[in-house]
């Protein structure tokens, strides 16, 4: 939504407006109508000079032309340490960067290489990518179905009804 605070000579134009729309425009406070942003577009500008839009003065589109303000888009110039200069985005033409490659200093030897593959000792110590099994043997409480063992009654109850239903 888009709130538009009119100046007061406009505020019944506004709202003459606002209720011709299919849904009505609504008031967002006791100045201020909050207007959808598809409708903004389609707003007369007469109702919009000296309004407030979302908390800034409207602009009018004349108002810039007598200014000769160009519209925001317009690229003028490039900033340089000198000052502004010319835009000259049709007389420059791109050159290929160089491969970022940093040389090392006169004197100092090249890093060795770095090994393709880990040491086996690295492999050994890294942990198993299969869970551990789960023991089938000793205290605790079996399910009756399959061979896995719980630590309490009350989860293998729950594992029986879950895994094991009749369903």
């Amino acid at each position: 939504m888009i709130h538009v605070r009119p100046a007061p000579e406009q505020r019944q134009p506004l709202a003459a407006w606002a209720v011709a729309q299919s849904p009505k425009v609504r008031t967002a406070g006791p100045n201020t109508f909050a207007v959808p942003a598809r409708l903004f577009p389609d707003m007369p500008e007469s109702v919009l000079i000296g309004a407030e839009v979302d908390g800034y003065r409207y602009r009018p589109v004349s108002e810039d032309d007598a200014a000769g303000a160009p519209p925001p888009s317009d690229l003028l110039g490039v900033a340089t340490a000198e000052g502004l200069a010319e835009h000259a985005a049709e007389q420059h033409t791109a050159e290929p960067e160089p491969p970022h490659v940093i040389a090392a200093p006169a004197g100092c030897a090249a890093p060795a290489p770095l090994p393709t593959e880990p040491p086996s000792d690295v492999i050994a110590a890294l942990p198993s990518p299969r869970p551990a099994p789960l023991p089938t043997q000793g205290s605790g409480f079996p399910c009756d179905r399959c061979s896995r063992r719980f630590a309490t009654k009350r989860g293998r109850n729950t594992h029986h009804r879950q895994k094991h239903s009749e369903g």
